[in-house]
């Protein structure tokens, strides 16, 4: 009575998003029951919504309760897969039963697996694959299309763009797909056809501080015009975070606006508890050298770690 009253505390947290408390519930229920399975599947998602490594761990220890259950081994490969440790998704995936490895998901998650090892050739073969499962499935669609978008084969660069072009009417893909066409359109030299993505892309709602560099690096070889508006855009919601500060910060002085960082340091508030990276420090200073300013500055910053 008492394991299943704790696993239903846990159960409960957890859908309330008390992670901690449902990790609490779920390890004092393994101390009545080591084999209990719902206490493990609640620390592997409570983990993995906490972006814990340990995740793996669970997830492994599902995989040992249910070791012909195909979706109990993917999972535990695509927790590794997230954390990096790639010999125990080649272990989870080896232990996926033979009748099942040629579903759809099993190739998807292969297919991960190839590209964390390097091998795009692998990586696209199990993508073509899972979509020739289920040639409806958007997701599987879109996995294909981003591969394809750099493949040097025109034939298959052109289905891919055509595919692209079409995911981008749909929500859950509309940035991905613009940011791969636009990575295309500019590798081409189609100079027409990136500004029409960049600009779809800064309207896109899932767009991306990364997305934003990317569009300055374009516009930065096209457009001055429409560099310094979205510059102008972009510096209030990198200030946000200390990451991408330090970059935004990076990009300027790599191209040639030192004098510019100098002003826009000035602006910033000295209260705010910005931590800059070292790839952002004195380097981007040298051409004016205004040191009493950047120290001014960096003395009020929480934990700055500028040395000159």
């Amino acid at each position: 009575m008492a394991r299943i009253a704790l696993a239903t505390t846990s159960r409960n947290e957890f859908e309330t998003g008390n992670f901690n408390a449902a990790n609490d519930a779920a390890r004092q229920a393994l101390q009545i029951d080591r084999d209990s399975l719902a206490a493990y599947q609640i620390l592997a998602e409570a983990t993995e919504k906490q972006n814990r490594a340990e995740t793996v761990v669970w997830r492994a220890q599902i995989a040992r309760l249910q070791p012909r259950d195909i979706d109990s081994q993917l999972n535990l490969a695509s927790a590794a897969l997230r954390f990096g440790q790639l010999d125990a998704a080649r272990k989870a995936l080896d232990g996926v039963p033979k009748e099942n490895r040629e579903s759809a998901p099993y190739h998807v998650v292969a297919g991960w697996l190839a590209r964390a090892q390097g091998d795009e050739a692998g990586q696209e073969r199990h993508f073509a694959a899972a979509l020739e499962k289920e040639p409806r499935n958007e997701t599987y669609q879109y996995n294909l299309a981003a591969v394809r978008i750099k493949s040097p084969d025109s034939q298959k660069n052109a289905q891919a763009r055509e595919a692209l072009e079409q995911l981008a009417k749909s929500a859950p893909f509309r940035a991905g797909s613009l940011r791969a066409l636009l990575n295309d359109a500019i590798r081409h030299n189609d100079l027409k056809a990136a500004d029409r993505f960049a600009q779809e892309l800064q309207l896109s709602p899932q767009v991306t501080f990364a997305d934003d560099l990317l569009c300055l690096d374009f516009y930065k070889k096209l457009d001055q015009k429409k560099l310094a508006t979205l510059l102008e855009k972009v510096k209030p919601l990198a200030a946000r975070q200390p990451e991408d500060l330090a970059a935004l910060m990076a990009w300027m002085n790599g191209n040639g606006m030192s004098a510019e960082v100098l002003r826009w340091m000035e602006k910033l508030p000295p209260e705010k508890p910005l931590i800059l990276r070292r790839q952002s420090k004195s380097p981007m200073l040298l051409p004016r050298k205004n040191w009493s300013r950047l120290r001014r500055w960096t003395k009020a910053l929480t934990g700055a770690t500028l040395n000159i």
